[in-house]
């Protein structure tokens, strides 16, 4: 029986808008996403999701980088870029969540910063999940085992107990070796399609 949804927040239910940051990538003779090829780079990213530094000191760690690269004047223009960068939340795909597993908890599990909390204040999304798993704040990231064993040590539940939903394969790869069923997401209707077949099976099974 599915006792809980696993959900990821960036490109599940929150989407960004980055028209802004490809107007400055062009306008500057680069290519689509430099900005972010550069950002996500593993060694400048993966401390900061691990929580061994703020996202301001990746954003600035960034702007180092790219100053190299481009000068400080280009580089300076893309992080304001994604500064200003606005972005969409999919408030009611959380409520299908709660309305199709309504005896399940929601639970946000996320590669987010330090400014996870802020995110949601804003957002409107602070009350929405019954738990958070930030791996900033757990020191785990979703490749890594040791997410899963605290996502679920903190809602005291089985790998069998849990759906898991996110945007990455690779996280969704990670997911499924470590015994969890997982949604891949494409989009809101593929999405809810497979929420609601499992919801299905959980019915006629009773497990």
């Amino acid at each position: 029986m599915i006792k809980a949804i696993f959900t990821d927040f960036d490109g599940v239910i929150r989407h960004w808008e980055n028209q802004l940051i490809s107007r400055v990538e062009l306008k500057n003779g680069l290519t689509q996403g430099y900005l972010f090829q550069a950002a996500f780079a593993d060694e400048l990213l993966m401390p900061t999701i691990r929580g061994l530094q703020t996202h301001a000191d990746w954003v600035q760690k960034i702007e180092t980088v790219l100053c190299n690269k481009v000068g400080r004047e280009v580089s300076r223009e893309l992080i304001e870029a994604w500064s200003q960068t606005s972005y969409t939340v999919d408030r009611e795909l959380v409520d299908n969540f709660k309305t199709i597993f309504p005896d399940s908890k929601l639970v946000l599990v996320t590669n987010a910063t330090d400014r996870l909390s802020s995110d949601l204040n804003s957002s409107g999304l602070i009350d929405k999940f019954d738990a958070i798993v930030n791996s900033s704040d757990i020191g785990y990231a979703k490749l890594d085992k040791g997410f899963y064993e605290r996502g679920l040590d903190l809602v005291r539940l089985r790998p069998e107990d849990v759906v898991f939903i996110d945007d990455s394969l690779q996280n969704i790869q990670a997911a499924v070796t470590f015994g969890l069923a997982s949604i891949h997401f494409l989009d809101r209707q593929q999405a809810m399609l497979e929420v609601k077949r499992l919801r299905e099976i959980n019915d006629e099974t009773g497990c």
